[in-house]
């Protein structure tokens, strides 16, 4: 959902209905879904703000989660969500998946895996690890110029981690 071309599947009643384009037949199907953070808010047709309570407003908005579990719903389809923004997820997962989810956090590698995956020496290593960081994507790409392509979110993640209060 990070790329321009999927810009539009941002809203949710576009990505539902292009997953339901897809979806037909009696085979088994597989939905994978990158960087689902960055769906938008998308306002439920026919409801007016005047007719939901104040304390339901959230009401008010057809959300990710509401596309997900139609198709959780199905037996002949599997759904996989990813994203950067694990806070969201996380706190989620539990309550609008109801025992129909789970999460999969994923770390940076350690320094020892670092230093057996690159094959470098321990200061080569350790310059590099400094400046790459340690991320799968970092450590598995030599070329320097597709590390810099990464680099910005991966960045972007991280000061936006760093800016979230501790819970």
């Amino acid at each position: 959902m990070d790329q321009e071309r999927f810009e539009s599947l941002q809203n949710h009643v576009s990505l539902a209905a292009y997953l339901r384009e897809r979806v037909k037949g009696q085979g088994r199907f597989f939905i994978l879904i990158d960087e689902i953070q960055l769906s938008a808010k998308v306002r439920k047709p026919g409801v007016k703000a005047s007719d939901v309570a104040p304390e339901d407003r959230k009401n008010l908005y057809i959300t990710f989660y509401d596309v997900l579990n139609e198709f959780m719903a199905m037996s002949n389809v599997d759904v996989y969500v990813t994203g950067s923004n694990s806070r969201m997820l996380s706190k989620d997962v539990a309550t609008n998946f109801r025992g129909r989810g789970f999460e999969i956090r994923i770390h940076p590698l350690s320094f020892g895996e670092y230093l057996a995956v690159t094959g470098l020496d321990r200061t080569e290593a350790f310059d590099e690890c400094l400046i790459w960081g340690g991320m799968p994507m970092a450590v598995l790409e030599r070329n320097d110029a597709a590390r810099a392509k990464s680099e910005p979110l991966q960045l972007e993640s991280l000061l936006a981690a760093s800016s979230s209060p501790v819970a």
